[in-house]
Parts: C-alpha cells; structure tokens; sequence
C-alpha cells in the first residue's frame, strides 16, 4: 500500500525516521520505527481537516510499507469524546486508506474512565476496529509502541 493521498500535503511529515512522535500538552504518542520504514505523521486537526465543524482526530500515523494507520487522539480525560473524534476521522478518511488496517490509539492526560466493556458505543468502536483489522489502544500520559 501507500501513502501517497497524504505525501504532498503540506500537513504530513513523511520521511523514514527512526522515531515518530505525535505530542500536545504533556501527552504523546510515539511510534518505534527501528527498520526505517517509510512513515507519514499528520496532523489532522486544524490542518489536514478543513471542515471545522467535524470532529476530527489530532493525528494520523501511516506505515506505508506495513499498510497501518494509526489514528491518534490526545485527550484530558473524556475517552468517550476520544472515540467518538477518532470514529469520524476514520469514517472521513478510509477511502484514502484501502487495504490499511486501522487502529485507534488514545493518550488520556488522567484516566478516569469506569469500566467500559459494557457500554455499547464502546462495544461498537472496538469491534469496528476488529473489522478493519486494527486495535484500540489507551492509556494515560505516553503510549510506546513498535512497528
């Protein structure tokens, strides 16, 4: 697969770094690249989104060679607001993306989230995610990952 919707944007930064780090407000998100792979990292909201009125995610992390894509949200702490940015940008955006699988991934500033496994928009993302052969991930301040 590729990246090349997302190459010439002016909001990608495309590149074979070792290192991708997406950060606002003391959250990050940072994907391990130790193969030097071809990676994209683009910022969605207020760049590559111009509809304002949508929610949008902040990030999107692209492994062009492996066909992942890596939906990013830095949040305070309402994961639920979290799901539902990153569920629109996916919908927004997977035409752009065929044959990628799509994963979500939510860095929480503080996690006060009640157990989730009961609540059906929960349920519903998670398995959307399944589908599109991707996962969700969460967690509070840093999530570290490899490719």
């Amino acid at each position: 697969m590729s990246c090349i919707h997302f190459e010439k944007s002016n909001c990608a930064e495309c590149d074979e770094r070792k290192t991708v780090v997406a950060e606002e407000h003391k959250k990050k998100y940072i994907l391990q690249n130790p193969e030097e792979q071809r990676v994209c990292k683009i910022k969605v909201d207020g760049c590559f989104n111009n509809d304002e009125t949508a929610k949008k995610c902040d990030f999107l992390v692209l492994d062009c060679k492996g066909s992942q894509a890596f939906f990013v949200e830095l949040k305070g702490a309402k994961l639920m607001r979290a799901i539902e940015q990153i569920d629109e940008s996916i919908s927004r955006k997977l035409h752009l993306l065929p044959g990628f699988k799509i994963n979500a991934r939510i860095v929480l500033s503080k996690d006060k989230t009640p157990n989730l496994k009961n609540n059906p928009k929960y349920i519903r993302f998670a398995k959307r995610l399944r589908d599109l052969g991707g996962t969700l991930k969460k967690g509070t301040r840093i999530i570290e990952e490899s490719l």
